[in-house]
C-alpha cells in the first residue's frame, strides 16, 4: 500500500494529549458573553472571541437573514482576550466597539488573528 508522508500538523495530532475539566478555571475574574471562538496563539496562550453583552438569539436576524439589532451599536467590551492557560491572567484584551455579533476566530502560525462578524 502506498502511504503519503505525514504532514507536520498530523504529527502533532498523533501526540498523546490529556484533557481534563477544571471547574474553577479561569476563576471568577473573567466575565464573558457568548463565546464564539477559541484558539491557541503561537505561544500556546488561549485566545477567546466573545460577544460581550450581545446575544445571538431568535430575534437577531429577520427572515432574509438581515441583522436586526444594529441600532444598539457595537459591543463596548473587549471581545478578544488573550489568556495565560496556566494562571488564567488576561495578557491582552482588544476589540472594543469593533464588533456587533462575533462569530469566528482563527490564529495563524505568525500570530495574526482572523475574525468574522456576522452582522
Amino acid at each position: 500500500t502506498l502511504q503519503q508522508p505525514k504532514r507536520e500538523q498530523e504529527e502533532v495530532l498523533d501526540q498523546d494529549f490529556h484533557l481534563e475539566e477544571v471547574i474553577d478555571w479561569p476563576g471568577l475574574n473573567l466575565q464573558l458573553g457568548q463565546v464564539s471562538g477559541l484558539a491557541l496563539d503561537p505561544q500556546n496562550n488561549l485566545v477567546i472571541f466573545h460577544r460581550g453583552d450581545h446575544v445571538w438569539n431568535g430575534n437577531s436576524f429577520d427572515r432574509k437573514f438581515v441583522y436586526q439589532l444594529r441600532g444598539i451599536g457595537p459591543i463596548e467590551q473587549s471581545t478578544i482576550l488573550v489568556v495565560d492557560p496556566s494562571s488564567s491572567a488576561v495578557l491582552q484584551s482588544m476589540g472594543k466597539n469593533l464588533f456587533y455579533l462575533p462569530h469566528g476566530l482563527s490564529v495563524d502560525k505568525d500570530g495574526n488573528y482572523w475574525v468574522t462578524d456576522v452582522a
